[in-house]
């Protein structure tokens, strides 16, 4: 889970309000928060200067004190939500074609007037690192330079370089980088943070470049930034540009660094716009087109559970302000029982009619919800199927017999369930994946055995006997089935050990399973055709009479050497495996 490291002082300044450790645990579980003290010595103390807070992972605008003050004030009621106001463009970037192929999308916007002080300048450059993490994957889908607007001359470009024509000196240092060759990669060789990053665009020729039209790079995403255009705590004006491969999360961040830092400027929530020059079309960034969510205002305080007396729209309109969220209108008086409602730009995490109800239900806080018991929509009245029943017996009979059970995957390797078996597949039985993606996954499993088998195979370290069961499914091809297969349930166990062949271990639980079944007329038979997998006179077939019939329930035996050979298993093995759909009927 996303963490924010954050000055107590500085957040409750930018809340609008001061609260005590206590007083804001509780707000915060409120608002789906952990609240957590660097120094647990703090904890029951009010002069604590730091907090560390949890965060849910799709929060992102959470991650900065900016974000978080704005949405805790809208909360408890102390502010309402922001307008973003969007300024007419005075800046342009011309994109080149030669960056459609490494890092094709560019978005950018200014902070104008913006004032920094050491706490919020802290903060604009810890959460642009969090959402290279988060939101951007480690700036694989994007990445953000910011710049000092005032040591830039425009317009702009965003064009890809020959390596050999790329020489800047980058951030924080003083000797100049020659991007020729290998030049990039020697030249942060030693620097852990960065080196991580060159493999994005390190397999291609060109280079994508930001740059002014003095010639000037200023930056080189998505490694690093200029020195030359290097914000500091004195910058008044902050060119912000976001590149990426792609374009939603090139925009999700771009709104999110400048809806959240926009307060800081002289004209809050003011938002200069860029002029995006492509060579397809002109477009103005960010996108401050709110999404709009429609509501089904008939089921939506029902499903949440709010009492219909506290639901007018007034009502809920005041929960949804509380979330940052705005009604747009309300057509229930027509009859189409519809609201829109509209998602505002620092919340990218809004994308349907659920995100919304459970942004409501937090306004309206959890604990005043009242716990409705509705009727279970399942054909059985929850009662346990039979198999069910079989199942969690014989798997609670053979834990307790020391077994330790296993849940491989259900579908495996011919090779493994037939040549590796010593079995011969005989076309009529198995059903094929068409176009498997592995060698590993290419039927499904006709038998337990090779999953178990493998099992054993990958813990050969572990110290001997070896028991092993599983209770699972198998697939065979059914002509009476409309899929043309069917599930059949089994049962199979291993008892493996290097002193003695296991036979009379496995023979004993086999013996103790029926008698569990309450299964008293079963017999073991020869059947060379059926027991292929085991050695020649320590194999049989497992049957039980049913009437004047005899039914075939399944195999046991010794496992024959070549077959544990093909495994890579050096000890004797002993196995099972009986249908269990005889007891179902």
């Amino acid at each position: 889970m996303p963490t924010l490291n954050c000055n107590r002082n500085y957040l409750f300044q930018l809340i609008g309000k001061q609260f005590s450790n206590a007083d804001f645990e509780k707000i915060c579980f409120r608002f789906g928060l952990e609240l957590e003290f660097p120094d647990e010595n703090e904890a029951n103390k009010d002069n604590s200067s730091q907090y560390k807070l949890d965060c849910p992972a799709n929060r992102h605008d959470l991650l900065c004190v900016e974000g978080l003050s704005l949405a805790l004030s809208a909360f408890l009621d102390i502010r309402r939500p922001p307008n973003f106001v969007l300024q007419r463009p005075l800046t342009s970037v011309k994109v080149f074609p030669s960056v459609h192929e490494i890092r094709p999308y560019i978005a950018c916007a200014v902070l104008r007037d913006i004032s920094f002080t050491e706490d919020s300048f802290t903060s604009f450059i810890d959460y642009q690192e969090k959402l290279h993490q988060g939101l951007c994957r480690k700036r694989m889908l994007a990445s953000v330079g910011t710049h000092d607007l005032d040591k830039i001359c425009l317009p702009i470009e965003y064009s890809a370089y020959k390596k050999e024509d790329i020489k800047f000196v980058p951030l924080k240092q003083v000797i100049e980088l020659n991007c020729a060759k290998n030049g990039l990669e020697e030249f942060y060789k030693d620097d852990k943070h960065i080196s991580k990053y060159i493999p994005l665009i390190n397999g291609y020729e060109r280079y994508p470049v930001v740059s002014d039209s003095a010639g000037k790079v200023l930056s080189l995403p998505p490694i690093i930034n200029s020195s030359h255009s290097e914000i500091t705590q004195k910058t008044r004006n902050v060119f912000i540009e976001c590149t990426g491969k792609d374009k939603n999360k090139t925009n999700t961040l771009l709104n999110l660094i400048v809806s959240a830092f926009s307060v800081h400027c002289k004209e809050k929530f003011s938002i200069e716009s860029v002029e995006v020059r492509t060579p397809t079309e002109t477009i103005t960034t960010p996108l401050l087109d709110e999404n709009i969510v429609e509501c089904d205002s008939q089921i939506f305080a029902q499903q949440i559970g709010i009492p219909a007396n506290e639901s007018s729209p007034g009502e809920m309109e005041e929960l949804l302000q509380r979330m940052q969220l705005h009604l747009q209108n309300d057509t229930r008086a027509n009859g189409l029982g519809k609201w829109s409602v509209k998602i505002p730009m620092n919340r990218p995490d809004v994308l349907h009619q659920c995100d919304i109800m459970e942004d409501v239900a937090i306004a309206y806080g959890y604990d005043k919800l009242v716990s409705i018991e509705k009727p279970v929509p399942t054909a059985g009245h929850g009662l346990q199927t039979k198999i069910g029943k079989v199942a969690k017996l014989l798997r609670n009979e053979l834990a307790f017999a020391g077994y330790n059970e296993i849940l491989p995957f259900s579908l495996c390797a011919h090779e493994e369930a037939f040549q590796n078996c010593l079995r011969t597949d005989y076309g009529n039985t198995v059903v094929r994946i068409e176009n498997p993606k592995t060698r590993e996954f290419q039927i499904c499993r006709p038998t337990l055995l090779p999953g178990i088998l493998k099992t054993v195979a990958s813990n050969l370290k572990e110290p001997l006997p070896i028991r092993l069961f599983e209770v699972s499914d198998v697939v065979l091809k059914d002509t009476m089935s409309s899929t043309g297969a069917a599930n059949h349930h089994h049962v199979a166990a291993l008892h493996a050990h290097a002193e003695s062949s296991s036979f009379e271990n496995i023979r004993g639980l086999l013996d103790f399973l029926f008698e569990k079944l309450e299964v008293n007329d079963w017999f073991l038979r020869s059947n060379k055709t059926e027991t292929t997998t085991y050695m020649e006179g320590r194999g049989a077939e497992i049957c039980i009479r049913d009437g004047s019939e005899i039914v075939s329930l399944g195999n046991m035996g010794v496992i024959h050497p070549q077959v544990l050979e093909n495994f890579g298993i050096p000890f004797p093995c002993a196995y099972f495996e009986i249908s269990l759909s005889f007891f179902l009927r």
